[in-house]
């Protein structure tokens, strides 16, 4: 069943910026953005700095339904997002500048969209102390939220969602492998990643969508002649010789295999025609 969601437009993305940098604890000394998913390993962003960062009180979770880049309407992947409750190391990139709202724009423009996520500040310890950031946390009056109840549960579904934007399986190991190479990796991602990799030991793997425009062709030429059965079996016919022509003009790439079901040599009995001359 499709979960009914709207995506927001252009301006309502522009208004959510503005009402969170309105309440920035620190205006003018730019903005410190904390990511914990796919950003950590794709940031969309031009950023002045980048650190390793942690809240406390949150945990990550998949608690958010994806019916639109790892998944579809009617089979939804996981999505992460923020449960209350432990500790959540991620990155904090620093925006400044004529890059602050540019920056922001693109953020919001990837995690705004659909009603996944609340902006907020708040208090990330860093290295050097405590800072305040943006983080989007868990949107749980939207019709996404859905707490994750048994993280095997989650593999589950992880293992068997895709969308446009590839596999469940795919983001869940990019976000996992991102983090730990920042030296920020999570108990709770490395667990999902090792029964994922159990689950895929103990099934047969998922059929793949092959690219039309690049697996090689399979062809099977076919030729048949009914004179050449019944008429002058000793010689080539039309469709013999066209069949070949055709043949030698196929893409090299191509997979080819072909039969000339005409090609019957050595029959008792020869019946004259005037086949050959007349079709000449």
């Amino acid at each position: 069943m499709a979960i009914p969601v709207q995506a927001r437009d252009e301006a309502a993305l522009q208004r959510s910026i503005d009402a969170v940098l309105a309440d920035h604890p620190a205006p003018g000394a730019g903005v410190w953005l904390f990511v914990y998913g796919a950003l950590a390993a794709d940031a969309t962003v031009r950023y002045e700095a980048r650190e390793r960062a942690v809240l406390d009180g949150l945990r990550r979770s998949f608690c958010l339904a994806d019916p639109v880049n790892r998944g579809t309407g009617p089979a939804p992947g996981l999505t992460l997002g923020l449960e209350p409750g432990g500790t959540c190391e991620g990155i904090a990139f620093h925006l400044a500048g004529e890059d602050l709202r540019e920056g922001l724009a693109r953020v919001w423009r990837q995690e705004m969209r659909f009603p996944c996520y609340v902006p907020r500040w708040a208090q990330a310890r860093f290295a050097t102390g405590t800072r305040p950031v943006i983080v989007f946390d868990t949107d749980r009056e939207s019709p996404l939220y859905r707490p994750e109840r048994d993280e095997g549960e989650s593999v589950e579904r992880i293992a068997g969602s895709a969308g446009p934007m590839g596999t469940n399986a795919d983001y869940l190991t990019m976000v996992h492998d991102a983090l730990a190479a920042s030296g920020a990796g999570d108990p709770y991602l490395a667990r999902l990643v090792a029964r994922l990799s159990d689950l895929a030991g103990t099934r047969p793997p998922e059929p793949r969508p092959v690219d039309e425009t690049s697996r090689p062709l399979k062809v099977l030429v076919i030729a048949g002649s009914a004179r050449r059965v019944n008429g002058c079996p000793g010689l080539d016919s039309k469709a013999r010789a066209l069949m070949h022509r055709m043949l030698a003009r196929l893409p090299p790439g191509w997979q080819i295999d072909h039969e000339d079901i005409g090609n019957e040599h050595g029959r008792p009995k020869i019946q004259p025609c005037n086949g050959c001359v007349g079709s000449s």
